[in-house]
């Protein structure tokens, strides 16, 4: 799956995930003609840190009881990433939010 942002005048407004083989002009195409989306919008591929997602393949115990804790929801929106997180074995749940300034590595 790729994320993509939503923009409308030239402010975030949805981001929206669609398979790796589908471009822009259909991700925009889909989003106006069959969910109604002002056709002034424009998308762009959200900018995925890959150190984050290397992160959560490891497996994280759970504080309250050693379980195991998974990956329930990951939100991306205007450069703030949220991952919502769950134990498998008594429900405890956490979120870590992260706001990246910059993608690029600083040369």
């Amino acid at each position: 799956m790729k994320a993509w942002n939503v923009y409308l005048e030239g402010k975030i407004i949805d981001t929206v995930f669609y398979d790796e083989d589908i471009d822009a002009e259909e991700v925009k195409e889909g989003l106006v003609d069959h969910d109604g989306y002002n056709p002034g919008i424009i998308v762009k591929v959200e900018p995925i840190n890959p150190y984050l997602i290397e992160k959560t393949e490891e497996p994280i115990k759970c504080p309250n009881c050693a379980g195991e804790v998974t990956a329930q929801d990951i939100l991306f929106n205007d450069g703030v990433e949220t991952k919502k997180f769950k134990c498998d074995i008594c429900g405890f749940k956490y979120s870590e939010t992260w706001k990246f300034q910059k993608w690029e590595p600083d040369e």
